[in-house]
């Protein structure tokens, strides 16, 4: 429409904003040089890592849609229309898997 802005978000590298609870950590934990390591995100490495992503995404696009903003996903970028109302999107960084 006219007079509206958009922005692209790029969100290749979302997956390692998602932080793994304590609890989960000996789960994704691995060796390496006889020293164990964990992860403290989410790795893109299991099964289940794009479905808990998918759905922190789509709690975050519901919000998003909820107040009004024109929101259009695609493969691995979200085009959000409207950009005055950025500041209401969720941040990956708090959320905790």
């Amino acid at each position: 429409m006219k007079g509206d802005w958009a922005t692209v978000i790029d969100i290749h590298n979302a997956f390692n904003y998602i932080k793994v609870n304590r609890e989960l950590r000996g789960y994704l934990a691995f060796g390496y040089k006889k020293k164990s390591y964990a992860y403290l995100v989410m790795p893109l490495g299991p099964k289940a890592a794009p479905y808990i992503f998918h759905q922190y995404l789509l709690s975050s696009i519901t919000q998003v849609r909820y107040i009004g903003i024109r929101i259009t996903i695609k493969s691995q970028e979200i085009t959000i229309q409207e950009i005055i109302y950025i500041g209401q999107m969720s941040n990956f960084k708090n959320l905790t898997v």
